[in-house]
């Protein structure tokens, strides 16, 4: 794990990043990361979560500073909104 507080993927935060060595080379990759972004200024601060799919490295998910959980969607504006399709079942 790194700790970061310069990361360029976001504005003014830090970061946790993953990343994974590969063996044959020893060099580090990263593979997923937690970040804080203050965009809208320090009282602000929303939570995303990014991993690498695909070969592209994204957001995934984002948890805002009024609690709101976003899954597909950089703006959520419900208690939980997911762009994309989703599956609920009960026990």
């Amino acid at each position: 794990m790194v700790l970061s507080n310069s990361d360029t993927t976001v504005n003014n935060g830090s970061a946790i990043s993953f990343s994974h060595t590969a063996a044959s080379s020893n060099s580090h990759a990263k593979i997923g990361a937690i970040y804080e972004d203050r965009t809208g200024g320090s009282e602000d601060t929303s939570l995303f979560f990014g991993t690498l799919g695909g070969g592209a490295y994204g957001e995934r998910m984002r948890i805002t500073s009024t609690g709101n959980v976003g899954i597909g969607t950089i703006n959520p504006g419900y208690k939980l909104e997911v762009n994309g399709t989703a599956r609920v079942t009960s026990r």
